[in-house]
Parts: structure tokens; C-alpha cells; sequence
């Protein structure tokens, strides 16, 4: 989409409050909306386009902004943003106000409210995962319970493991081969 959930969420405070106050609202539909295009990038005007028309508000149920915010709930899956949210550190040369705000901010983007108990076990192994293959194929595991997580997560590091050992032997097998080959050739060298 363009950006993550912690730019996302720059984006959106920074338009919102450029937005209230600039009285763009006494502007033309299509003035708003070229004054919206003027504000993203490249790839954001490329996800709104298809979805308006001349007459679209900014604003509102139907509006450019909620065009955005259906393709940012698309492009990062609910975990991602979770993820983001636990993950959040602050900035060297930002203020405490400024991270608490972000906190708040990518909070309310994670739906956490809504997090169980099983939800904060998977998102404290996703977190804390150093393996980058089994995290990304975790994240993109829907509809699983705790147990049927946690052993996902221990079956692909077996397939990983098992490959792994899979492709020791075949190394192996082609050095053996190598040597005997070299073996070969090198006793009718010598005769």
C-alpha cells in the first residue's frame, strides 16, 4: 500500500488536523479530491481512483478516506498491526507526548480490545520469534487457536529441519561421489 501502520497512522493525524484546519471542507468535491491526491503517494491515489468518482467527499462513510483506511485494513492483516503495536519503540528524538500518542494511535489500529488470552500468547511467540521464515508464515495463519498455532509453529521448524538435514545429505552424497570420482582419475594418472 505505500506505507506501514505507524506511518499510517502519522498520515492520518497529520492530514486530519491539516485538514480541520485549512477549511478545505469550503472547497469543490473535486478540489478536495485533488487536494487529497497532492497529499499521498503515487501508489495510495492508484488504490483510490478505482473506488470514486467526481462527486466522492473526502469524508464520510463512502469518502476517499475510507476508501484508504479499507485498503490499509486489506494490505496489513490485523496481527501486523498488533505486531506493530507491540513492537513500537520510541524514537531517539521523539517526545514521551508524541510516542504516547503513537501508542494510542496504532492501539486503536490493533483492535485491542478485542484481544483474548490465546491472541497475546501467538503475538508474544510471533514478537519474540528470531526464525524470520517461521514468523512470516505464522502471521499469515489464520482462524488457529493457541495449541494449533504453537504446533504449526513446531511443525515448520521440523520441515525446516528435516530440508535441512535433507540437503546435508544430499551434499554428502555429491562429495562422496566427487571423491570417489577424483579417485578414479587420479589412480589412472598414476599408471
Amino acid at each position: 500500500m505505500g506505507f506501514n501502520p505507524t506511518q499510517c497512522c502519522h498520515w492520518k493525524a497529520q492530514f486530519t488536523s491539516y485538514y480541520n484546519s485549512s477549511h478545505v471542507t469550503d472547497l469543490s468535491t473535486p478540489d478536495q479530491q485533488a487536494y487529497i491526491f497532492a497529499c499521498t503517494n503515487y501508489a495510495i491515489c492508484g488504490h483510490i481512483i478505482p473506488h470514486i468518482n467526481n462527486q466522492t467527499p473526502l469524508l464520510g462513510d463512502h469518502g476517499c478516506m475510507q476508501v484508504i483506511r479499507d485498503e490499509y485494513l486489506r494490505a496489513y492483516l490485523l496481527i501486523e498491526r498488533r505486531i506493530a503495536f507491540f513492537q513500537r519503540k520510541q524514537e531517539s528524538n521523539q517526545t514521551v507526548a508524541d510516542h504516547i500518542a503513537d501508542i494510542h494511535a496504532l492501539g486503536a489500529e490493533a483492535d485491542l480490545q478485542n484481544l483474548t488470552m490465546d491472541d497475546l500468547y501467538m503475538l508474544q511467540l510471533i514478537v519474540t520469534m528470531k526464525e524470520e521464515r517461521i514468523t512470516e508464515d505464522l502471521i499469515h495463519k489464520k482462524n488457529l487457536n493457541k495449541v494449533e498455532f504453537f504446533n504449526h509453529a513446531l511443525d515448520i521448524r521440523a520441515l525446516y529441519s528435516a530440508a535441512k538435514d535433507i540437503k546435508e545429505t544430499k551434499l554428502v552424497q555429491v562429495n562422496n561421489v566427487t571423491q570417489q570420482h577424483k579417485g578414479k582419475h587420479g589412480h589412472k594418472s598414476q599408471q
